[in-house]
């Protein structure tokens, strides 16, 4: 048996010192620029908020070059409804295509590609599906995505519901595993993270940052 390559990491960052914070609310989830096909369903009364994935390309063009129109005008149409915007900034993605972080981090030697191979076993008689990840246990990617954070702090801390990192369950090749990756290592820079989250989103909807995290290790045959 081999530690498995695997690592669930669900964070959010939830706001209110009010009690009420802790009550269940009904929020619906989308990707980047397709907010507005929803409206209708965000408008209904039960529905808090949404919850949107914007891709880690998509908010840096270039190093250190960040833009953020797409989340402006979802929190504009979300205000307007006087409903609640939870921000997942995705670092991940489940097509053999869609490698979507910057691109200066796959070119550029010292993030080693800044990108890994993962694999997804969807269940029983389905295809296996594969994708990306960013390469957190790399302490540069690792840097240049906290930077991504620290502007989207800078820009919407008091703004914004939430920022939640993304669930960071992976599955990687054994026998190909990447430069400096350590189930340890990876875990480490996921706590890294969100320590860094807390510490910069500081006034998220004028409330107290508090978070959700669980963690799942398992065994591979």
């Amino acid at each position: 048996m081999k530690p498995l390559q695997s690592l669930l990491f669900a964070c959010a960052v939830l706001v209110s010192l009010h009690p009420a914070a802790f009550a269940a609310e009904n929020f619906i989830y989308t990707s980047s620029g397709e907010l507005e096909a929803s409206k209708a369903l965000l408008s209904r009364p039960e529905i808090s908020g949404v919850q949107i994935v914007y891709n880690w390309k998509g908010l840096e063009p270039a190093k250190g070059q960040y833009d953020f129109w797409q989340i402006e005008k979802d929190l504009a149409l979300t205000q307007s409804l006087n409903r609640k915007l939870f921000i997942q900034v995705q670092d991940r993605f489940f097509e053999p295509k869609a490698r979507n972080i910057p691109e200066y981090m796959l070119n550029e030697p010292e993030y080693d590609g800044g990108l890994t191979a993962q694999f997804d076993n969807p269940g029983e008689n389905k295809p296996v599906g594969s994708g990306w990840v960013a390469q957190q246990w790399n302490p540069a990617v690792r840097e240049r995505y906290q930077a991504l954070l620290k502007a989207l702090a800078e820009k919407f801390d008091g703004k914004v519901y939430g920022v939640n990192l993304p669930e960071t369950a992976i599955d990687l090749d054994p026998k190909h595993e990447p430069k400096g990756y350590s189930c340890d290592a990876y875990l480490e820079g996921e706590m890294a993270n969100l320590a860094f989250c807390k510490e910069g989103l500081r006034q998220v909807d004028g409330g107290a940052i508090r978070q959700l995290l669980a963690l799942r290790m398992g065994k591979r045959p």
